[in-house]
């Protein structure tokens, strides 16, 4: 996975985004997203429900286009199960001003 985010930021220009949608959680993909050859400027987290699935077919309390902030430890606090299948995680990244080559 580093060669493959090493390759995207080297297409990039400063400043370009890299968007990333997965059923990956944030426990799972952060770490690849934060390796030292793809020094991102800033990671923006959203999270949507799966078309279809129960969460998405009920009313939110947060307006879903909000992005949703990771505490220390790269959870999401206690109204995201991790675990939930019915989850998708779009991850916004962009890229900074320096790279660093491996």
């Amino acid at each position: 996975m580093t060669v493959v985010f090493s390759e995207i930021q080297r297409v990039m220009k400063a400043g370009g985004k890299y968007m990333l949608i997965t059923y990956g959680n944030p426990l799972i993909r952060m770490p690849w997203l934060k390796t030292l050859p793809t020094p991102w400027k800033s990671i923006i987290l959203h999270v949507f429900p799966r078309p279809g699935s129960p969460k998405a077919l009920k009313p939110s309390p947060r307006d879903i286009l909000e992005p949703v902030y990771m505490l220390e430890d790269l959870t999401l606090g206690p109204q995201f199960n991790l675990d939930d299948p019915d989850w998708h995680y779009i991850y916004i990244c962009t890229k900074g001003f320096f790279s660093y080559r491996s």
